[in-house]
C-alpha cells in the first residue's frame, strides 16, 4: 500500500494552509523552496515568498562592531562579497585573533589573519552546501520510495529514473564538496602555522635584544598598566591589613596585653577598661613556680 504524503487537503497551489505554514517554518532552514513546494504540492514562488517573510522577521544577531576592521580599505569589498552573517563572523574572528596577539598585530600578520578568516567563511559555505546536498538526496530518495510503494501498474519508472539521476548528480557534487573542504583546511592550517612561526620569531627577537624603545613601549601598553595597578592595589590592601593588625591589642604568651606599635592612632584605639601590664617581670618567679 502506498504511503501518504504529509500534505494537507484543501487550498490551491497558491494558498498555504496552517499545516503548510507550520511545515515551512520547521524545514525552511534545511530544505530548499523547490523541495518544500514539491512535497506540499504548492507553487515555488508562494513557498519562497513565505520563506522570505520568515527571514525578514528574524532578529539580527547582536555583535560588537570592530572599528579597526571596518576602517580597512578592504571592508567595502568584503561587504559586497559576504552576507551580514558572514561579516559578523569575520568581525568576531578578527577580535579573537587580536586578543590572542595581545592587540599587537603587524600589517603582514593582519593580511594573513584576514585570509584565514575568509577561508573559514568559505569552509562554512561548503558545509552548508554539503548539508543541502544531503537533504536533497534524502528528499529525492523519499520520492523514489513513495513511487515504488505504489502498485506496479501505477509506478512511473521514468520518473524514478529521473530521480535516480538527480541523486547521482548530488552524490558527485557531495564528493567534490568534501575534497574542497579538505583543501581549504590544509590552506587554513598552513596560514596559522606561518602566523605562529612569525609570532615566535618576533618574541625571540624581543627576548634576545631589548632596547630602551622596547621598554618604553612595554611600559606604555595597557596590559602592563593594568597588571601594575593590580599589583599596587594588592600591596596597598596587604599593608592596610597588617597595619590594622599591629594597631590591635595583642596577648603575649605571658598573658600580658600590649600594642605592637605605639603611636597616636594605635593608642586612641585602646579601650578604657583594658589594663596593660608594663611592669617588668621577675625572672625568678618562673623558677619558684617550677617543681
Amino acid at each position: 500500500m502506498a504511503r501518504k504524503r504529509a500534505t494537507n487537503p484543501g487550498g490551491t497551489p497558491n494558498e498555504l494552509t496552517l499545516k503548510d505554514r507550520q511545515y515551512i517554518i520547521k524545514y525552511y532552514d534545511t530544505k530548499s523552496a523547490r523541495l518544500i513546494a514539491a512535497y506540499l504540492e504548492k507553487s515555488v514562488p508562494v513557498i519562497q515568498a513565505f520563506i522570505d517573510t520568515l527571514k525578514s522577521e528574524s532578529p539580527e544577531p547582536e555583535h560588537e562592531p570592530c572599528a579597526e576592521l571596518r576602517a580597512l580599505p578592504e571592508w567595502s569589498l568584503y561587504k559586497k562579497q559576504y552576507s551580514p552573517e558572514e561579516l559578523t563572523l569575520m568581525e568576531q574572528s578578527y577580535l579573537m585573533m587580536k586578543e590572542q596577539f595581545n592587540e599587537d598585530v603587524l600589517s603582514s600578520e593582519r593580511k594573513q589573519a584576514l585570509l584565514a578568516i575568509e577561508l573559514e567563511i568559505k569552509l562554512h559555505r561548503l558545509k552548508l552546501a554539503e548539508k543541502s546536498l544531503i537533504d536533497n538526496i534524502t528528499a529525492i530518495q523519499q520520492f523514489i520510495d513513495d513511487e515504488l510503494d505504489k502498485e506496479p501498474e501505477d509506478r512511473d519508472m521514468d520518473r524514478v529514473a529521473s530521480f535516480q539521476d538527480q541523486i547521482n548528480g548530488n552524490r558527485t557534487a557531495l564528493t567534490a564538496t568534501g575534497k574542497a573542504q579538505n583543501d581549504i583546511l590544509d590552506r587554513h592550517t598552513r596560514i596559522y602555522d606561518k602566523l605562529k612561526l612569525s609570532r615566535e620569531q618576533r618574541i625571540d627577537k624581543v627576548a634576545g635584544k631589548v632596547n630602551f624603545i622596547g621598554i618604553l613601549k612595554e611600559l606604555d601598553s595597557q596590559q602592563y598598566k593594568n597588571k601594575t595597578m593590580t599589583y599596587m592595589e594588592i600591596g596597598r590592601y596587604a599593608v592596610d591589613l597588617k597595619r590594622a593588625k599591629l594597631y590591635e591589642l595583642y596577648t603575649y604568651p605571658d598573658k600580658s596585653v600590649d600594642i605592637p606599635i605605639y603611636n597616636a592612632d594605635s593608642v586612641s584605639n585602646l579601650e578604657t577598661d583594658v589594663v596593660i601590664d608594663i611592669t617588668p617581670k621577675d625572672p625568678t618567679e618562673n623558677e619558684k613556680d617550677s617543681p
